[in-house]
């Protein structure tokens, strides 16, 4: 799988079998614990460091080893070309969170900086070409660098897979002849009318992102995924 920002931590999530609702309660309660809804800027500055704390916790050990035999790759965007990279072939449960955190990192607002660092290059947000071209450039699986080489750098993600204008695109064959479905939330017509991108950075409550959670499969649901991909597998 292929992910960037949230998409990565979901991808992540899946290959180490973690929880969604286990995970939002810990959302939860760490959001209590380090008193957002007490803050006049609510998450800003500090989410990173929650969201790190978020994900060490919820990452079993060997998370590193079990998304390097799914084939996890993690799309961020580089600075200062605004280069769309993908990275996999994790050495560690830090590095996986490390780069999970770069391909989520909101400039200014996780942590008062422009970029993340990772293993030698400024990344950020790796859905930020995706929301300015308006389809999932990067997300289509092409050749990432194994970092597990001791490579620093990335290399380019594969082109724009075109827009997705009302459901899940089939975009192929890429990577080794095999067809990609790409998914755009964007085609939910429900879910944009009712939220916005701005209401990420604002405190939620459980009922609040379950609710989130709860037109997400509502959606899913309707796309007749057993009729796309015949052989989809369940992970988990």
């Amino acid at each position: 799988m292929v992910g960037s920002s949230s998409g990565a931590f979901i991808a992540a999530f899946a290959y180490c079998r973690v929880c969604p609702r286990e995970a939002l309660r810990l959302a939860w309660r760490l959001v209590l614990e380090h008193g957002i809804l007490e803050r006049p800027a609510g998450l800003l500055g500090v989410w990173g460091a929650i969201v790190r704390c978020w994900l060490e916790a919820l990452l079993p050990p060997d998370a590193a080893e079990r998304c390097n035999r799914g084939g996890l790759q993690v799309v961020a965007t580089e600075l200062p070309g605004l280069r769309v990279v993908t990275f996999t072939g994790f050495r560690s449960k830090q590095d996986l969170i490390q780069v999970l955190c770069a391909s989520a990192h909101v400039p200014f607002v996780m942590d008062l900086t422009p970029a993340a660092r990772y293993r030698g290059a400024a990344l950020f947000d790796g859905t930020f070409r995706y929301l300015l071209q308006g389809c999932g450039s990067g997300l289509v699986p092409g050749h990432p660098v194994d970092l597990s080489r001791g490579t620093n750098g990335g290399k380019s993600a594969g082109g724009c897979a075109g827009a997705n204008g009302g459901g899940p695109l089939l975009a192929g064959p890429h990577a080794g002849g095999a067809q990609v479905l790409v998914l755009d939330p964007r085609a939910d017509g429900a879910l944009r009318q009712s939220w916005r991108l701005v209401d990420c950075l604002r405190a939620l409550t459980v009922e609040g992102a379950s609710g989130i959670m709860a037109r997400g499969s509502a959606y899913g649901a309707t796309l007749g995924m057993e009729a796309v991909l015949p052989g989809l597998q369940q992970l988990g």
